[in-house]
C-alpha cells in the first residue's frame, strides 16, 4: 500500500511540473535588461549582482526565474555556473533598447517574443488566431501536460508577450478585455504550419502591403519582411543582396568550424 501510494504521489509531482516557459512577460524582462544595461552596460557581470539589481537576493528563487526568462527570450547569455556565473545582455537586447528606427525595435521586439519554442509552436498551431481561454488551458492541461496553475500563468505570460510584441491585431489578444466583461478578440495573423509567408494583420506599425516570412534555427529565429507586390529589377536585387548575404552567414559558420566552435 505504501508503495502504491508513494507512485502516486511521484505521479502527481511530476504531473505538477509544466513544461518550461519564460517565468515572466517579456515586458517586463525588458524592463529587468534595462535596469541591466543602466547598471553595468554590455559588460558581463556577476549573476548575483544582477539579482541585486533587480531586489533580488543572492539565492532568491523568484530572481533566477527571471535570469531564466531572459534567457529564453535572448536578451541575456551566460557562462560559468554558482557564484562564478556571469550574464551580459546581447546584441538582440541591445537593439531592443537603443534601436532609433521604430519598425527595426519592433521587429526585433517580434523575434525575441518568438524565440522560446512554446511561443512559436503555439503561433503556429492557432495560426495566429487563438481559441477560447478553455480550449487553449485544455491544450496545454492534456496535451503538453502543464499543471492547473502552470496553464494558467503562461497563459498570463503569452497573452502579455505576444500583445506586447504586437504579433495581434492592435496588439490585442484573447483575455485583454476579460476583466472588463468585453468580448473577447482573436488574434489576426496567419503563420502557416510550414512557417511560410505570415500575413500582418490591421494595426500593426507595418504597411499592410507588406509580408513576412519567419523560420526558426537552433540559434534563434530569423524573421525577413518585404513587400507583396515587387517589379523584376527589384527581384533580381533583392536575389544578388540575399546571395551576399547567405555568403556572408557560410563564411562566419566556416570560420567558427575552423576555430572549433
Amino acid at each position: 500500500m505504501a508503495d502504491q501510494n508513494s507512485g502516486t504521489e511521484d505521479h502527481k509531482k511530476k504531473r505538477e511540473r509544466s513544461p518550461g516557459y519564460p517565468g515572466i512577460s517579456l515586458k517586463d524582462a525588458i524592463e529587468r535588461a534595462r535596469t541591466m544595461y543602466q547598471k553595468e552596460g554590455k559588460h558581463p557581470a556577476p549573476a548575483q549582482a544582477v539579482l541585486s539589481h533587480w531586489g533580488y537576493g543572492p539565492k532568491s528563487g523568484t530572481g533566477f526565474l527571471a535570469l531564466a526568462a531572459l534567457k529564453k527570450f535572448n536578451l541575456i547569455e551566460d557562462e560559468g555556473s554558482g557564484a562564478a556565473r556571469k550574464v551580459k545582455l546581447t546584441s538582440l537586447a541591445i537593439k531592443i533598447l537603443h534601436e532609433p528606427d521604430e519598425d527595426a525595435r519592433l521587429q526585433a521586439t517580434q523575434e525575441s517574443a518568438l524565440t522560446p519554442s512554446i511561443h512559436s509552436e503555439l503561433m503556429e498551431k492557432y495560426g495566429g488566431k487563438l481559441p477560447s481561454e478553455e480550449s487553449f488551458k485544455y491544450h496545454l492541461k492534456f496535451e503538453r501536460h502543464f499543471s492547473e496553475s502552470g496553464a494558467d500563468e503562461f497563459y498570463r505570460e503569452f497573452l502579455d508577450t505576444i500583445s506586447f510584441a504586437k504579433l495581434g491585431e492592435s496588439g490585442m489578444l484573447p483575455g485583454k478585455e476579460a476583466d472588463s466583461g468585453g468580448q473577447l478578440e482573436h488574434m489576426n495573423i496567419s503563420i502557416p504550419k510550414d512557417r511560410a509567408t505570415a500575413t500582418l494583420p490591421p494595426g500593426m506599425p507595418l504597411k499592410i502591403e507588406e509580408k513576412q516570412e519567419i523560420t526558426s534555427l537552433d540559434e534563434g529565429t530569423v524573421i525577413f519582411r518585404m513587400p507583396r507586390e515587387i517589379s523584376m529589377d527589384s527581384t533580381n536585387y533583392l536575389v544578388d543582396w540575399l546571395e551576399l548575404i547567405i555568403k556572408k552567414v557560410k563564411r562566419s559558420a566556416e570560420k567558427k568550424v575552423a576555430e572549433g566552435g
